[in-house]
């Protein structure tokens, strides 16, 4: 094979002048790609004002030429309109705090100011501007209005050019750099400076920082090393320019927090410059500015400058949510050139020392546990010529003595080198061509083995890109330990397995597409093999996005739009994954199964683009595929990514998961009886199964739960106190803390024990007003995960829940519900964050997500801004004439059930699901209760006035359900008196 490869792309005449200008091209684009492998992207980001131009020209000062004189003189321009910009907003403040001049005179001097004069690079500044600024400046009016100048965002440079003015209006005055470096100009667009230190060339990049600018950032977050984000420390009690009720440092923290936690900068070091510290440290130690006045949390001194440092060092500190990842926070004075030099000096040497601790990190804690495995991992690392970034970082015996030793005999040999990581693990693996393409692999031949182990053991060692996880992950991966929960979890998948296909309900339903003609029982059988199969290769080969095309389709033609999507769209997220790969590493290439990226030093390099041109398109087109699967099932598109389907018990779902068990209703008691839970003065009230009597409900009535008295309870007793760990509220955004209903709460939808790497502030914030259902699932999958629950439908939580799949088709209801794309994309990339491989660990499949999701929107309640599942308050059947009240705390959180009236030991306790709809006729009651029930409200109410309508010859229409839809004598049902509560909707009948 490797020959006709060779003959394949040896071809031509090599004198030919058209090959050899061809050759040339392909020599000038390797040497490019080498030399972008040597370049550093710096991104400078942070809100307006924080200096991050002043960086980009200090950049210029230190490691180029500086500024030519023509530079200078246009700077001299922007100079003067500072000056003139200032003094219109110190007016505009006079006027706004009704106060006068000191001086009549300066009344005509402001006039000439506000005349706005203009100059060009080549004139000096006019005299009668100096007389005017001078005047201004000493009066007393106008410096009152400059003490408030935080207020009205007033350039902080005013001190520094008053405190040498006239050299400004020089004939010849040109700038001088700390001139420069002082300037103030809007940064619109992208400015970019290149310099280089040593070996590596640092292309650092500026963009505005006004919420104007910031659409255009996304156009260089493509391969960005560093981030280097800036903050005017000195900006805590400053208001921003572009909007006068914010303030800069609360916009800093906020804009700082999505940067850190977002998938562009994953891999990027981290820097935060505190910057304007002079200006800090005088603010400070005047006692003018208390922190504390600003940022009710600061315990520190009002004069302790370094109490303050710390403080804002540790808020944005704290906003990382990866715990692994670190913000290296320096105190900066971007006008400090010297300062400036030595900080910039000591970010390289940390670019370079956190390529080789990242190395090192993966390597050390192996050589302590295994130490015969870390000599496979390091001669793995040497082998494949693994890049880390930025330095070549080779792990030499002289770096790492005691995790390369080897006999010498051996120790230059490619073979032994080769060999030594699969007697390792024990296992003689096989290495096929498809995994390592070298002529100098390809003479071992196949060795015996398992082909799919080798994968998976070189993906642990060699990537831990494509999986996003971090460094401390992969050492675990490659410990071991990862392997046999990835085999436990494999034997929990049903999609696998054959089902009947009798139970086949589609979610698309055929009536929606009456021109179809529907599957026959052979059709679906044979899809049902077909899923069998895709599911078995996915178990496989989980990193092939082939794969979940594949399924994707077959899960389209089964009639399950939903689950086609997120199939379709996690086959997305890993051709992403491999296209920027391809950008980001030109020398790599792909490895078998696409589980990891492998350097190849002697692979001829016009055989290696054109295979990654090959491979490319190849993703691409597969891609597209991914897309189209996607918008074929997503009915709204492409106007919106929403799709429809009708929620339905899917049919491979195991039996345990389609009933409670007895250990369910054990440890539901269990927490009925505890005191906290509002048992305090003995147990109150218990679950029991047959809450209608023997045949009426699931499984003859056994999966029909109630909640029953324990004992007699007196009106206004308080019978369970509900706290809740599974809750959601809705994201304002910035705007919407002003416009919209949102949740201001800064640490919701997290609880203080949650780890910072269990943060979904990001999810709030990013769907906004619309939040509250999506963070209530993803604390419903993080609370599987801190449990240590490997399936999420065996949480004692969602085990306890059942959804109402509407099987009644005569009682006019639309059962119909609406999925969102963008919705299913942040569950996935919150599994992500929560150390979960969604692509492997099939017990989070996209069906999982969705039947989660029908339990907890059957038993949820909801205030306009919350939702939350109170599990035991879940459990509460309905009544339209309810014995129970249930009042929700301020908390979002805690609900309490207590007694309307008396009720008797043994009466079953019934909440009202809408207590909004008490007053409402019957039709319009049991129309609003098909959204919890599957059939016509029967209680006692209901039962009552549907008999008065029929003797008054008003009966109910067919669409609403009459009283001949089940003739099964009715069990008797508390009889209350109705009592008004004002309640946001709720749960479901269990």
């Amino acid at each position: 094979m490797a020959i006709g490869r060779i003959m394949c792309f040896g071809s031509g005449n090599k004198d030919d002048p058209d090959a050899k200008k061809s050759k040339e091209i392909e020599k000038q684009l390797r040497e490019d790609q080498r030399r972008m492998a040597k370049e550093v992207k710096l991104l400078l980001l942070g809100a307006g004002e924080s200096g991050k131009s002043t960086v980009l020209k200090q950049m210029r000062l230190i490691h180029t030429k500086g500024f030519s004189s023509q530079e200078r003189k246009q700077w001299k321009v922007t100079i003067f309109q500072n000056l003139l910009h200032a003094f219109q907003v110190v007016f505009g403040a006079m006027e706004e705090q009704e106060v006068d001049f000191a001086e009549d005179s300066n009344i005509r001097y402001a006039e000439i100011i506000a005349a706005d004069p203009d100059i060009g690079p080549d004139d000096p500044m006019p005299i009668d501007c100096l007389n005017a600024f001078k005047s201004l400046w000493r009066d007393a009016g106008v410096q009152l209005a400059i003490k408030k100048g935080n207020e009205y965002a007033l350039h902080d440079n005013l001190t520094y050019y008053f405190a040498d003015i006239d050299r400004l209006f020089a004939k010849d005055f040109l700038p001088t750099d700390q001139d420069i470096l002082r300037a103030r100009l809007r940064t619109t667009g992208i400015s970019e400076t290149i310099f280089e230190t040593g070996s590596l060339t640092y292309r650092m990049f500026d963009v505005g920082g006004q919420r104007s600018e910031r659409k255009k950032w996304i156009h260089v977050f493509d391969n960005v090393q560093v981030v280097l984000f800036l903050v005017a420390i000195s900006g805590y009690d400053h208001v921003l320019v572009e909007d006068r009720n914010g303030n800069q440092m609360h916009e800093a923290l906020m804009l700082f927090e999505s940067i850190a936690n977002s998938k562009y900068f994953e891999k990027s070091a981290l820097i935060l410059f505190l910057n304007k510290i002079d200006l800090f440290r005088e603010k400070v130690q005047s006692g003018q500015a208390p922190i504390s006045e600003h940022f009710p949390d600061y315990t520190g001194g009002d004069r302790d400058v370094e109490a303050g440092q710390q403080f804002f060092a540790s808020k944005f500190r704290n906003l990382v949510r990866d715990p692994e990842k670190e913000a290296y926070v320096h105190f900066t004075n971007a006008t400090d050139t010297n300062l400036l030099d030595k900080t910039m000096k000591s970010v390289q040497d940390m670019i370079v020392q956190r390529n080789l601790h990242n190395l090192m990190l993966f390597i050390s804690p192996l050589a302590m546990a295994d130490p015969q495995f870390a000599r496979a991992i390091c001669f793995v690392v040497s082998l494949y010529d693994i890049d880390f970034g930025g330095e070549d970082l080779r792990l030499s015996s002289a770096k790492a003595p005691e995790a390369t030793e080897l006999p010498e005999n051996e120790r230059h040999t490619y073979e032994s080198a080769f060999l030594l990581p699969i007697n390792c693990f024990g296992h003689m693996l096989e290495y096929p061509a498809a995994l390592l393409r070298t002529e100098r692999y390809m003479a071992f031949g196949k060795l015996e083995g398992n082909v799919d182990q080798a994968a998976r053991w070189l993906w642990k060692l060699l990537d831990v890109d494509l999986s996003r996880s971090s460094i401390a992950r992969a050492q675990s991966r490659a410990r071991g330990g990862g392997l046999q929960a990835k085999e436990n979890y494999l034997e929990a998948i049903f999609m696998d397995k054959p089902f009947d296909c009798n139970s086949w309900t589609p979610t698309n339903p055929w009536e929606w597409e009456p021109w179809l003609t529907p599957y026959t029982t052979a059709d679906i059988r044979a899809l049902i093999k077909q899923l069998n199969r895709d599911t078995n290769t996915i178990k496989k080969h989980p990193y092939e996005p082939k794969h979940w095309i594949r399924r994707a389709k077959t899960l389209t033609r089964l009639r399950y739009p939903e689950l086609a999507v997120g199939d379709a769209h996690k086959a997305s997220l890993l051709i992403q994954n491999l296209l920027e790969g391809f950008n980001t590493r030109p020398n790599s290439r792909v490895g078998y199964n696409l589980g990891f990226w492998m350097l190849d030093p002697d692979i001829d390099e016009e055989m290696l683009e054109a295979e990654h041109e090959n491979e490319q398109k190849l993703f691409e087109k597969m891609k597209s595929e991914a897309e189209d699967v996607m918008v074929s099932n997503l009915c709204f598109a492409p106007s919106y990514f929403r799709g429809q389907y009708v929620p339905a018990p899917y049919p491979w779902l195991e039996e345990k998961h389609r009933m409670r068990s007895e250990e369910v209703i054990q440890n539901v008691n269990l927490e009925l009886a505890d005191p906290a839970n509002g048992a305090s003065g003995g147990i109150t009230c218990w679950l029991k199964r047959y809450a209608f009597g023997p045949g009426i409900g699931a499984r003859e009535g056994a999966d029909l739960l109630g909640v029953f008295a324990a004992r007699d309870i007196d009106a206004g007793s308080v019978i369970v106190i509900d706290r809740s760990r599974i809750w959601g509220c809705n994201g304002p955004g910035r705007e919407g803390l002003r416009k919209e209903n949102g949740c201001p709460h800064p640490l919701h939808p997290n609880i203080e024990s949650d780890e910072a790497k269990h943060d979904i502030r990001w999810v709030r914030d990013r769907l906004g007003k619309d939040a509250a259902n999506t963070v209530l699932r993803c604390r419903a999958l993080l609370n599987c995960i801190q449990d240590g629950i490997t399936h999420p439908l065996d949480h004692p939580l969602s085990a306890r829940l059942t959804p109402t799949y509407h099987t009644n088709k005569n009682i006019g209801y639309d059962e119909r519900e609406y999925f969102e794309l963008e919705e299913l994309a942040v569950i996935f990339e919150a599994l992500q964050q929560f150390g979960v491989d969604i692509f492997s660990n099939l017990n989070f499949d996209t069906w999982v997500i969705f039947v989660l999701q029908a339990r907890l929107d059957n038993n949820q309640w909801s205030d306009p801004n919350t939702t939350c599942l109170s599990s035991l308050f879940a459990l509460f059947n309905h009544s339209c004439e309810a014995n129970v009240a249930w009042t929700t705390q301020d908390d979002h959180q805690t609900l309490e059930l207590t007694a309307t009236r008396h009720v008797q030991e043994g009466e079953q306790l019934f909440v009202e699901y809408d207590s909004f709809m008490n007053d409402k006729p019957l039709e319009e009651r049991r129309r609003r209760l098909y959204r919890w029930l599957d059939g016509p409200c029967q209680c006692s109410r209901c039962a009552r006035e549907e008999a008065e309508l029929s003797r008054t010859a008003s009966p109910l229409t067919d669409s609403f359900g009459s009283s001949d839809w089940d003739t099964d004598e009715k069990p008797t049902l508390p009889e209350d008196l109705r009592v008004d509560l004002e309640r946001w909707d709720s749960a479901h009948e269990c």
